[in-house]
């Protein structure tokens, strides 16, 4: 009796051991996993501490900070701060935290979709596509480009402006460059008979900070007759922004649509609150999609932004690398441009605020 019950001790201590080993190894396996996918908390806190900003010493004390990602913990002080202690965090964060592009290249980027833990994107059914807000969302391809774009009224389009302009010049063969509209018959097919890109897009400099004038209006040969409804101009506030925001685009290499949710819990502004960086999950082929907001009671949409581009930041005199979207902000300033590239026909269709504008004859780059 003893002897049996000896023995089934013994089973029991070896059984328990056995359990927690596996699931030592298992844990370790799927926490690899997810560091890989996020910001280490751990490694993302020393880094904060070995860079000392002094600027901030009077706002936030950096070695109290609680152990989370660089991300959660921008974005918990962004909501809990008043806007000019953000002010002095964002100055902080741009001259210390950002790689400069002018002393690093960042590694070359091999994948073709760019997606953050869960991937949030929702394929759009096509049946659905030949419906507004859906209908409005365009496939530009041809002439080395390959972006979305919206329609803001039935003859002018809402796109990034590096899809057709490199900062010095045209991309060569725009002429043969094709806008593909979602029609009841399929896909409608326009070409371009002008682009207006801002100056300040071949002023900027760096690409970084070329992101808050990466836009531009596409003036098509051919109206898109039977489009009444667009959705409108607007410029975000600081609780709008916090809010879940979304974009339509196309894949690369399918003609595909898909929707994008870009969560609160990742959102920094930078540059005068001219950009706005996030993780929204991605593929190339976005590019040039407008972010909007959809309240969730009325449905109404607004647009507020574009998705420039999929870039990698590095924390200064490291080797780490994080990916992050650029999106390039609405501000007065941009709407008035733009309305002032779409006039008349912005006002027409309610897409531009009331004020008054002209047709478009600033100093800007125009093919």
């Amino acid at each position: 009796m003893l002897y049996t019950c000896a023995y089934s001790h013994i089973h029991y201590i070896v059984y328990v051991w056995l359990s927690f080993y596996l699931h030592v190894v298992v844990l370790s396996a799927g926490v690899g996993d997810t560091v890989r996918r996020r910001f280490s908390n751990v490694s993302a806190s020393k880094e904060l501490k070995q860079y000392d900003m002094q600027s901030l010493s009077n706002v936030f004390q950096l070695h109290e900070l609680p152990k989370k990602s660089t991300h959660e913990w921008t974005s918990e002080f962004f909501r809990r701060t008043k806007s000019s202690k953000r002010l002095q965090l964002l100055s902080a964060l741009e001259s210390n935290v950002l790689f400069d592009v002018t002393k690093k290249r960042s590694p070359p980027r091999q994948q073709r979709v760019f997606v953050y833990g869960h991937d949030d994107r929702l394929a759009i059914d096509p049946s659905r596509v030949k419906h507004y807000p859906y209908f409005n969302i365009v496939r530009l391809l041809g002439g080395g480009v390959g972006c979305t774009g919206t329609l803001l009224t039935p003859t002018y389009v809402l796109t990034a402006a590096h899809c057709v302009h490199d900062g010095d010049n045209f991309k060569p063969k725009l002429g043969m460059l094709k806008v593909f509209i979602p029609h009841s018959h399929g896909d409608l097919v326009r070409f371009i008979s002008n682009i207006s890109v801002p100056s300040q897009w071949g002023k900027a400099g760096a690409s970084a900070k070329r992101a808050k004038f990466d836009y531009a209006v596409l003036h098509l040969n051919l109206a898109v007759y039977g489009r009444h409804d667009f959705m409108p101009l607007h410029v975000p506030s600081q609780r709008l922004i916090n809010e879940d925001l979304y974009f339509l685009g196309f894949h690369y290499d399918t003609a595909s649509m898909s929707k994008t949710k870009c969560s609160e819990s990742l959102k920094h502004l930078m540059y005068g609150n001219n950009v706005l960086l996030s993780q929204c999950d991605s593929s190339v082929g976005n590019s040039g999609a407008t972010l909007f907001y959809e309240n969730p009671r009325t449905r109404e949409r607004k647009i507020i932004g574009l998705v420039s581009n999929t870039a990698d930041l590095s924390w200064r005199k490291s080797n780490r690398w994080y990916r992050v979207t650029y999106i390039t902000l609405l501000t007065t300033d941009k709407v008035k441009d733009i309305c002032d590239m779409v006039f008349p026909e912005g006002k027409d269709y309610n897409v531009c605020p009331p004020y008054t504008y002209q047709k478009y004859s600033r100093d800007s780059i125009v093919w």
